[in-house]
């Protein structure tokens, strides 16, 4: 959204090389959330604590990747966006297109969509019941954990890792 809004404003053409751009910033930024919910997935089972704390452990392990990865293709593209500014080149679209969307992929997966799945959870645990007065921090916990690795064992296709029972 934030790139149409940009593309209108500086009246950068919508040309194939647009369309490119903005197909590879949505893979871009799907990456970026798929590599982060990857990361959670794996550290529901097995650290201990609410899926808020969870959530900004994983955002904490793969930070670095993510600003490594972002440095790197910010680079590249500020590079090709300098060398044909001014060319009338279809490249010079593209480049900044990508530019910004980078900027954009990589604040949505951090500030979006994480805070976004968070709150689903958190919504998740309000539908289940779990927020009763009698119902303890570590109820709620348990309680959350025996649903996830009851979802997981669904998207695994009942696959199950050895020691991890779904009933728990």
């Amino acid at each position: 959204g934030i790139l149409l809004h940009v593309t209108g404003i500086l009246n950068v053409p919508i040309t194939l090389q647009s369309i490119a751009a903005f197909l590879t910033i949505i893979g871009y930024s799907i990456n970026d959330t798929i590599v982060i919910f990857d990361r959670v997935r794996e550290n529901v089972g097995h650290i201990k604590g609410t899926y808020r704390e969870v959530m900004d452990i994983s955002i904490s392990q793969t930070f670095g990747r993510t600003i490594l990865t972002t440095s790197a293709v910010f680079t590249v593209l500020f590079v090709l966006f300098v060398c044909n500014v001014g060319q009338d080149s279809p490249l010079e679209g593209m480049a900044f297109l990508l530019l910004m969307g980078t900027i954009c992929g990589c604040y949505s997966t951090i500030f979006i969509a994480c805070p976004f799945a968070v709150s689903g959870c958190v919504a998740l645990e309000q539908a289940m019941g779990e927020f009763e007065t009698g119902a303890g921090e570590k109820e709620r916990h348990r309680h959350l954990r025996a649903h996830l690795l009851r979802r997981r064992a669904l998207v695994d296709d009942d696959v199950q890792e050895p020691g991890v029972l779904v009933g728990e």
